[in-house]
């Protein structure tokens, strides 16, 4: 720990980001960067959602975690996750250019704020 506004927080900061882009620092939040704002937003809202779920798992008796060769297996079926061609077979192209199947449409306006009680 590092009180706030100390040069110690600010080099705990610099070593946490050493090689990442984003981190938690101990009693204070998170640092999320990124080439733009919205580079940068995508990943807190990803680092807070990832956080909330190791939370999660953590009141259920903690994660499950994966070996070393698990992890290698995942990384390499997840480096063509959701890529199909336009037959939808696998493929190169992503399936987010694809049209959304009707039906299946986001909606277009986001909501913004606490929920309601």
């Amino acid at each position: 720990y590092a009180r706030y506004g100390t040069k110690e927080l600010s080099l705990a900061a610099i070593r946490a980001l050493e090689g990442r882009n984003g981190c938690l620092l101990a009693n204070h939040g998170m640092i999320a960067t990124g080439s733009s704002l919205e580079k940068a937003m995508w990943l807190a809202v990803e680092l807070e959602t990832i956080a909330k779920q190791y939370y999660m798992s953590l009141l259920i008796g903690g994660p499950v975690l994966l070996s070393e060769a698990q992890i290698a297996e995942t990384r390499e079926a997840f480096a063509g996750y959701g890529l199909q061609d336009a037959k939808g077979t696998s493929g190169r192209q992503s399936a987010a250019a694809q049209p959304p199947a009707a039906g299946n449409r986001r909606r277009t306006k986001a909501r913004v704020g606490a929920p309601r009680a």
